[in-house]
């Protein structure tokens, strides 16, 4: 079975947001820890951008 990367929005960061991450990967766009919503983009795959911890533990 193929992985399939899922769907979801990246928040793009600076530096000073997050730490050193530049992106954030949400699964959801109303995610407590988005912390700048106007820099929210859908996308189809989350590429490099790390999963955020809040949508990591949602997950289970």
């Amino acid at each position: 079975m193929a992985y399939t990367p899922p769907s979801g929005w990246v928040e793009e960061l600076d530096k000073a947001d997050l730490g050193p991450r530049s992106s954030a990967f949400h699964r959801d766009e109303h995610c407590s820890a988005v912390v700048n919503p106007d820099r929210l983009r859908p996308v189809d795959k989350p590429y490099s951008a790390k999963l955020c911890p809040t949508c990591a533990k949602r997950s289970h």
